[in-house]
């Protein structure tokens, strides 16, 4: 793993972060993996005083966990994690695409089908789910308005936080059903065609199933039988969700 290779000239401490949080969620560092400080400040280059900051950072923001007398791990991956991540992206992303919905422009559309051309296209002989990933992650960034502006940097900023934080739990799931990214298409496209038509009560119910319907199998898949939070259900009952929780 070449990590020292992706420090650019942002400022040390954010590099650091940026570069492990980025290792973590493509599966370089595994949930439970020891970070030891010797060995991560010889492969990035760097002094040990930096790298602890940039674990603090890490820890703050739940990628990395401390354990007294054992240091520093990947935080692993639990159902209940999974769930807490899927509610915080129900309150935040059916908000962000309602507003967008109502404001954006023609040129947004165009961006917004090209997007959701590049989420179809076949994975090839590779299998290689990284292209469709960026695709899946603009597409819905664009639907939320953020590349334009039209929702408020904080909520932008956290939205961006936690559907990082997912990553690892999306990757899981693209993993366990192959399908998956083949059924995601109707959904898309029925996201989209809600968001152009400017319905903001469609668009707002289609992502909120979308999300809702994706985290539940992943729930269920993560740990059998587990019935889901009185947060997830309320949220399901406030979007009339038909779903097995």
């Amino acid at each position: 793993m070449n990590l020292r290779a992706s420090v650019d000239s942002r400022t040390l401490v954010t590099q650091i972060a940026d570069t492990l949080r980025e290792a973590v969620m493509n599966g370089e560092l595994k949930p439970g993996q020891r970070m030891r400080q010797d060995d991560f400040s010889s492969q990035l280059g760097v002094s040990r005083t930096p790298l602890r900051e940039a674990f603090r950072v890490l820890e703050n923001e739940g990628w990395l966990i401390s354990r007294p007398r054992l240091g520093v791990e990947v935080a692993s991956l639990s159902a209940v994690q999974a769930e807490e991540l899927a509610v915080m992206r129900l309150l935040l992303e059916p908000f962000a695409i309602r507003m967008a919905a109502q404001m954006h422009d023609e040129a947004e559309e165009a961006l917004v089908d090209e997007l959701l051309a590049r989420t179809t296209q076949p994975l090839g002989e590779a299998n290689d789910m990284s292209a469709i990933d960026v695709a899946n992650r603009e597409l819905h960034f664009q639907l939320y308005g953020m590349p334009a502006g039209l929702i408020l940097p904080a909520l932008s900023a956290t939205l961006v936080q936690h559907w990082e934080r997912f990553s690892r739990y999306r990757q899981i799931y693209w993993a366990i059903d192959g399908q998956v990214l083949t059924r995601s298409i109707p959904d898309h496209e029925h996201i989209v065609e809600a968001w152009k038509r400017r319905d903001s009560d469609a668009a707002e119910r289609e992502i909120a199933r979308h999300i809702l319907e994706a985290v539940v199998s992943l729930i269920h898949r993560l740990e059998p039988g587990r019935r889901v939070s009185p947060a997830l259900a309320h949220l399901a009952v406030r979007y009339d969700l038909d779903v097995d929780l």
